[in-house]
């Protein structure tokens, strides 16, 4: 049995053009899900990378099924746009169909899904405040909850930036991802690098893995604060948080920011359940300890 922890991170998008239709500038939304593998501490690594345009929410559903069987993911955290409730509904399906072909799987479910309780894996959790495993409502055993007391749904995606920027910029860093990949080198930018995969075979081994990975990480670089109209101050809501865009496409690159808050998840959890008192306040989110 291995001794990592598999965690996804999922960005769901409905709708847009068929793929071969794709074109640099495609207005279209992606879905795309990102694998971190991590242990109680040390570096987190980022191992696998998919992305694709214009699916379903069923197709979206059985690819996270199929990766799920390969990975057996001990969390999954999903963002609740574009179409993720939808997705939440198809992931609950006992059958998915993959290219016409069906196959039987354990469904996967919040915590806060009474009706298929006990009937289901129930690792999924919906990047929300009103998620039980994040704002520490589900008190049963072996999932304390998180204790984030949020009184803006702006403030979990603030804290979610916070925590990542904070492993990048930890030394040595907290995240680890794979070596550059020379080839991507070839596009002049994110958008192009997109096109082109977006026109290659989905299933194109390792290169198409490296090169989704360096698109991530073009998109990643992208994201910012929202600023004011002098294009200094940054903008921020009434509670005084603040919001983040990206000239580019960044689905990928939130996919992979949502992995890795899973990351911290599971280790804030295994804290918890080990009884680890860092004297820091009881809403883990607020603490100032790294892990």
């Amino acid at each position: 049995m291995s001794d990592w922890w598999f965690v996804a991170g999922i960005d769901p998008a409905q709708g847009g053009a068929a793929r071969t239709e794709l074109r640099a500038g495609d207005a279209s939304d992606d879905f795309a899900m990102a694998t971190w593998r991590a242990k109680p501490d040390g570096p987190a690594e980022l191992v696998n990378i998919i992305r694709a345009t214009g699916m379903s929410a069923k197709q979206m559903s059985a690819v996270i099924h199929q990766q799920n069987r390969a990975f057996n993911y001990d969390l999954l955290v999903m963002d609740m746009g574009g179409g993720g409730l939808s997705l939440r509904d198809e992931l609950r399906e006992p059958v998915q169909v993959e290219r016409d072909e069906p196959f039987k799987v354990l469904p996967l479910i919040t915590k806060d899904d009474e009706q298929l309780a006990g009937a289901g894996n129930d690792r999924l959790v919906l990047f929300s405040r009103s998620d039980s495993r994040i704002s520490g409502n589900d008190r049963r055993e072996g999932c304390p909850g998180m204790g984030m007391k949020l009184e803006s749904e702006s403030l979990l995606p603030n804290k979610m930036h916070e925590l990542f920027r904070g492993a990048l910029e930890q030394q040595p860093p907290r995240v680890r991802f794979p070596k550059p990949y020379p080839k991507a080198g070839q596009w002049d930018g994110a958008e192009n690098l997109r096109a082109h995969l977006n026109r290659v075979d989905p299933a194109a081994g390792r290169d198409r893995v490296a090169l989704e990975v360096e698109l991530a990480l073009m998109q990643l670089i992208q994201v910012s604060r929202v600023m004011a109209t002098d294009g200094m101050t940054p903008n921020t809501d009434k509670y005084g948080f603040y919001k983040f865009e990206s000239t580019e496409k960044k689905d990928a690159a939130y996919a992979m920011i949502y992995g890795y808050f899973g990351v911290w998840m599971l280790r804030m959890e295994h804290k918890l359940n080990e009884g680890f008192d860092d004297g820091e306040p009881t809403s883990p989110i607020f603490g100032t300890e790294d892990f």
